[in-house]
């Protein structure tokens, strides 16, 4: 039977677009190489020896998972000189208690608990920051930042300061990788979902600084305008991020500084989360977000949207054809995939094992990631609201924040 100058057309435009993805996903298992073989090189260096007196920050809020351990690995750094400043927004947080007893078991490092008074008009984790530093030694050359819920190595704080000896460096940065605490579907795609934008960092200029591990000179941050930045902002990282780049300087992201973030995930938290940090980055870096959403949307329309047709279809050369475009498809983000795990195991070595039981997830499952990201690029396009650890922010601009 012939088919259809309609059917004919449909047959071509599916086979142009699922090209266009195939492309995509060479690029994408390009970059992935490249990304294995950075963390690779990285690795294999030794660690500069600079090590400015530092503060490191840390903002806490409730209680994370296995927060007192995390908590008191900032305490065990092999770095010459530094403090420790802890900062909450209440005197009744939950994590008062917990900061107090670790600061009081490890009395030999200078170490402080902060309160910030609040502020509407800012996150409140950014609010914290600017309480913390106010805070910080006057002879203090680096600010350190790390979240509450990472679990930090004794070498971090020196590899993630060391590449701002170079002065083309505005900032240091690590980022995290989700392991789940007891498993479960939700949690294995939180962990490859964010793996997949930990990828997107290495050895370029596109690099953006992740607040839950940053390292940045006091005279940069000073001279960038951080803190002003910072006064009117939600996100610290994208802030920060912005504040570098304006003054022509690169972000270097250290391998080393892949740290582990153990997080079990629920299906609603999943999604709020996600799309937390798509809807952030809609305000704050448009560009990422436009290139985002046209890659998923042309994912997902040819993979989920030609993968039934061409099963359900009559034979014929056009349904080899169809078929085998996709499984190239599926072959090439399965690559990735493991590219992925295979860079974050050879990264946090002490956590190798459980990283590789992911690989279901990660080179089977993989497509349900771009499901996931389709629907906040698509949440993210009709608000600015976003829900934070039991605040509600409208982002008016990047300069412009408002608790509702």
């Amino acid at each position: 039977m012939r088919k259809s100058p309609r059917a004919f057309i449909m047959i071509y435009l599916f086979h142009t677009l699922a090209a266009l993805v195939i492309i995509q996903g060479i690029f994408s298992l390009i970059e992935g190489l490249r990304f294995r073989a950075f963390v690779h090189r990285s690795l294999d260096q030794s660690i500069y020896p600079f090590t400015p007196k530092a503060a490191v920050i840390a903002p806490c809020k409730g209680r994370d998972h296995e927060m007192e351990a995390n908590l008191s690995a900032l305490f065990d750094q092999n770095y010459r000189d530094y403090e420790i400043l802890f900062v909450i927004a209440s005197e009744m947080d939950e994590a008062r208690p917990i900061i107090e007893r670790v600061m009081d078991e490890n009395r030999n490092r200078k170490s402080k608990l902060v309160i910030a008074t609040p502020d509407n008009n800012r996150g409140e984790k950014v609010n914290n920051l600017l309480a913390a530093i106010d805070e910080a030694s006057p002879d203090t050359q680096a600010f350190v930042f790390v979240d509450s819920d990472a679990r930090v190595h004794r070498e971090w704080m020196r590899a993630l300061v060391a590449p701002l000896a170079d002065n083309r460096t505005g900032a240091a940065t690590g980022y995290r990788w989700y392991l789940p605490v007891k498993g479960g579907l939700w949690s294995a795609l939180l962990s490859a979902w964010n793996g997949s934008v930990a990828t997107t960092l290495g050895d370029h200029s596109h690099n953006f600084a992740w607040g839950g591990s940053t390292a940045i000179l006091r005279d940069t941050f000073e001279r960038s305008g951080v803190g002003e930045l910072w006064q009117k902002a939600l996100s610290d990282d994208y802030a920060l991020t912005r504040a570098v780049e304006l003054q022509g300087l690169k972000i270097a992201f250290v391998p080393r500084c892949l740290i582990l973030s153990r997080e079990d995930a629920s299906f609603s938290s999943l999604i709020e989360f996600t799309t937390r940090q798509v809807t952030i980055t809609r305000v704050y870096r448009p560009r990422v977000w436009w290139i985002g959403i046209t890659s998923h949307t042309l994912f997902v329309s040819v993979f989920f949207g030609g993968i039934i047709p061409a099963l359900i279809s009559t034979g014929g050369i056009n349904r080899v054809i169809s078929l085998a475009m996709l499984a190239v498809i599926y072959l090439l983000g399965s690559l990735k995939g493991a590219l992925r795990l295979a860079a974050a195991r050879e990264a946090i070595k002490s956590a190798g094992d459980e990283i590789m039981r992911l690989w279901w997830m990660y080179s089977l499952l993989w497509p349900l990631v771009s499901l996931v990201f389709l629907y906040n690029f698509i949440r993210s396009s009709l608000t600015q609201r976003v829900k934070w650890r039991g605040n509600i922010y409208e982002m008016r601009s990047p300069e412009e924040t408002k608790r509702c």
